[in-house]
């Protein structure tokens, strides 16, 4: 897994070197009117990283890129995850990425065409994999297991069902924000937490914790990712512009030679 990751940052940096400046230089589509976008960003390294003067990081190069050759502006408010799904309800933002559409959702948001599939693997303290020996997750919860979970956060149709069962109430752990979450894990108020491999093996990396967790043996296909609108203030028509761009984004040879999520995923 850390050799997959060096190769993704080694994409990520020639992204970023090349990617911040192509980015601003891509010629808008015209438009009438002024296109302003309000969106909801949360901590979330390397996909969303806070920075001096507004958020960087590939998820933001990615919304500024679309925004860019739909002709928008894009300007980045800072909330953590149920603070940004609340605030895409109330129309106080107009869209945030990395999005799963719900039923629930759906009733107050539009959404994109999915930009990449999301899988998620438990992490635990290392060592731990080997005491635990179970496969699935009601059998982890039977003994006493303590998952971390992102309030607001949505783990896909395999897990949500046993999620919501009451008899696992005391088993689920409740956190505001990602950063939270493995510092958890290590002071021991949680056992485990469902996250991307990548985002793991970055913050593990990053932080010289290679000697502190492990992931375990069990996987979560949660399915595609999309960026989110609120309906209080984004149309249809201005999704479709919205798709429309993220098309030509996918399709140029920049994005296919250096954007770095189809190489996350092989």
């Amino acid at each position: 897994m850390i050799k997959q990751l060096l190769v993704s940052l080694l994409c990520l940096t020639s992204w970023y070197a090349m990617g911040s400046a192509q980015a601003d230089s891509l010629d808008p589509v015209t438009s009438e009117e002024t296109c302003q976008l309000k969106y909801a960003w949360t901590e979330f390294p390397p996909f969303m990283v806070p920075a001096k003067n507004k958020p960087t990081g590939a998820q933001i190069k990615l919304a500024e890129w679309v925004a860019n050759e739909m002709g928008c502006q894009v300007n980045f408010i800072n909330l953590n995850w149920k603070e940004s799904i609340a605030a895409i309800e109330s129309g106080d933002i107009d869209l945030m990425g990395r999005a799963s559409i719900t039923s629930e959702r759906s009733e107050f948001a539009r959404f994109s065409t999915s930009y990449r599939d999301e899988v998620l693997v438990l992490t635990v303290r290392k060592g731990e994999s080997q005491t635990l020996q179970y496969r699935n997750m009601e059998d982890l919860f039977k003994r006493g297991f303590r998952l971390g979970i992102l309030r607001g956060g949505y783990f896909g149709e395999e897990l949500e069902p046993i999620l919501a069962k009451p008899e696992f109430a005391d088993n689920i752990i409740k956190h505001a924000k990602e950063g939270e979450l493995l510092t958890s894990l290590k002071n021991k108020v949680i056992d485990g937490f469902f996250e991307e491999p990548f985002i793991i093996d970055n913050a593990v990396m990053t932080q010289s914790l290679y000697s502190e967790f492990e992931e375990y043996p069990i996987e979560m296909l949660v399915g595609k990712v999309h960026f989110m609108f609120s309906k209080q203030t984004v149309s249809d028509n201005q999704v479709k512009r919205f798709n429309e761009a993220l098309s030509r984004v996918q399709s140029s040879e920049r994005y296919k030679t250096h954007w770095y999520w189809s190489t996350i995923q092989k």
